[in-house]
């Protein structure tokens, strides 16, 4: 008994691909979690949970493999990967100690060079967690939320979105953990207007609500401030080298190939679009349902098609707007009193890497 036990232990910490069902199975098919023969004992089968509700799937046109993203629906924040039919194929709770003071605007990057996963939590600091649900790399502050990525270089860049006028909004630190830049946006905003969320709407102050920061090919860093309606392109030395204003409440900006941006825009109550735009603001793509609101994730995959989370929803639509893959989060609402457990980042990883 004994051995068994430790077989079922080690066994729920295997990410058996090719036993999971993945994309082949029916979503009413049950999935396999893990199976395993030893010492003549018979297969042990555990079924996996269901951790998304699968509306749509068209196999042959969304981009194959599993869905990241942190979920904040129960009692404690997670990690959770599933797969295209909606099964968790991997789960990680984070610890308690390092929950986060908010369980919304916690980013996720999925790291393909290590295949280990990287986040942040609000009020606790950057962590960096492996397959085996090791830390493997943190950084303790409580001023990070929305945004974290790693750098080619290693060093790690980072934004605090519940800032004051005397935060650094931006932060670049190596992996020792030393600040090598910052940005302070009181510095090179004079003059701009800053904006509240919705006239009426309650929610804790922030001065920029600095939500997305990139570090661009050329060593610039393109970063959103919601509150200033704003996508600012700053040369390394802080100064601000581009800007384009009038993006109401914007988030999630995405660079393309042809220098045009993907924006997620609030611009009033039930208008939520997804935009593409020029540098010069010209809109040349637009992307809007009802029920995909405050879209938060926005993101280009390898064959075209675009991963859009917003609210309780995951949306996989292609640039003529066909939906070829959708989920919900189950138990969650849209609506704004469930904000706390509403996605925030979603990655997809690849079937084949």
């Amino acid at each position: 008994m004994n051995h068994l036990l430790r077989i079922l232990t080690a066994c729920s910490h295997i990410r058996m691909v090719g036993l999971i069902a993945k994309n082949k199975l029916a979503s009413k098919a049950p999935a396999i979690f893990c199976s395993v023969v030893a010492l003549g004992m018979a297969t042990v089968t555990q079924a996996s949970t269901k951790c998304l509700e699968v509306e749509v799937i068209k196999p042959e046109r969304m981009y194959s493999g599993t869905t990241a993203f942190i979920d904040n629906s129960g009692s404690s924040s997670k990690i959770i990967e599933c797969d295209a039919q909606g099964n968790t194929v991997w789960e990680y709770e984070i610890p308690a100690k390092i929950q986060p003071d908010i369980g919304f605007t916690n980013d996720l990057e999925w790291l393909p060079g290590q295949d280990h996963f990287l986040f942040t939590s609000r009020g606790r600091g950057i962590f960096e967690v492996d397959r085996s649900k090791t830390i493997v790399w943190s950084y303790a502050t409580s001023k990070v939320s929305h945004d974290a990525d790693r750098l080619p270089n290693g060093n790690t860049l980072f934004a605090w979105g519940g800032d004051s006028d005397s935060d650094a909004q931006f932060t670049e630190i190596t992996p020792q953990g030393n600040v090598v830049w910052q940005w302070f946006g009181k510095q090179h905003l004079s003059g701009e207007k800053r904006y509240d969320l919705f006239p009426g709407r309650k929610e804790p102050y922030s001065y920029t609500h600095a939500n997305a920061v990139i570090r661009l090919p050329s060593g610039n860093t393109l970063i959103s401030l919601r509150n200033f309606h704003m996508v600012l392109e700053l040369a390394p030395d802080g100064n601000i080298a581009w800007k384009l204003g009038g993006l109401e409440r914007v988030h999630d900006p995405y660079l393309l190939p042809n220098d045009n941006m993907f924006v997620s825009l609030l611009i009033k109550p039930f208008y939520h679009p997804v935009r593409e735009v020029t540098r010069s603001g010209e809109i040349v793509w637009e992307y809007f349902q009802p029920d995909l609101m405050a879209v938060t994730t926005i993101a280009v995959l390898p064959n075209g098609n675009i991963l859009l989370a917003g609210q309780n929803k995951i949306v996989e639509v292609t640039r003529d707007k066909e939906v070829v893959w959708r989920a919900i989060l189950p138990g969650v609402n849209p609506q704004f009193e469930y904000q706390q457990k509403h996605f925030y980042k979603v990655v997809r990883i690849p079937t084949q890497r």
